[in-house]
């Protein structure tokens, strides 16, 4: 007979250490069997700026863009998160690699205030929206190791043979 998900009031089958594929997957990305992703606060203002140079087709360029734009003095500035510099770019453009997005520390983005916007490369502030932010100058906490690290301050290599000592004990 198989074993029922450990989570109280869930009936599904167990998937992994004791959870169902829903509960397994929560925890591996949250870090809690019932967590959810953080969702966004409101909705995004956007503000009519004509002859602004972020200005889109209509004319209008959300009010936190205007704002780090005014706090930077529209000049291109390095990744908050990753250190790598990003250019102010608009329309189709601003979705490819190297774009300057903003990012609101607190994550609330009704809160537009100066202080809490820094620039961000797409792929930084994408991973921090889901939970997955890496810092790219943290390296392997292994002696004699230096690649990046990315989960529990270990490497991919080292944290996969990690998991597979803890595998085979059980």
């Amino acid at each position: 007979m198989r074993n029922i998900c450990s989570v109280d009031y869930c009936e599904r089958y167990v998937h992994g250490r004791g959870f169902c594929s829903a509960h397994w997957n929560r925890l591996r990305r949250y870090g809690d069997p019932l967590g959810s992703k953080p969702r966004p606060i409101g909705r995004r203002i956007q503000k009519v700026a004509v002859d602004h140079p972020l200005s889109g087709a209509q004319g209008k360029v959300r009010r936190a863009r205007l704002v780090l734009y005014e706090k930077l003095v529209g000049k291109n500035a390095p990744c908050h998160w990753c250190g790598e510099v990003m250019e102010w770019r608009t329309g189709p453009e601003a979705r490819r690699r190297g774009s300057l997005v903003v990012d609101h520390l607190d994550s609330d983005t009704q809160n537009d205030d100066p202080d809490n916007l820094v620039p961000a490369c797409i792929g930084c502030n994408a991973n921090r929206e889901r939970g997955r932010w890496i810092n790219k100058n943290i390296v392997c906490s292994t002696a004699d190791c230096n690649l990046q690290a990315r989960s529990q301050g270990l490497c991919s290599k080292h944290a996969s043979q990690r998991w597979r000592e803890q595998r085979s004990k059980e």
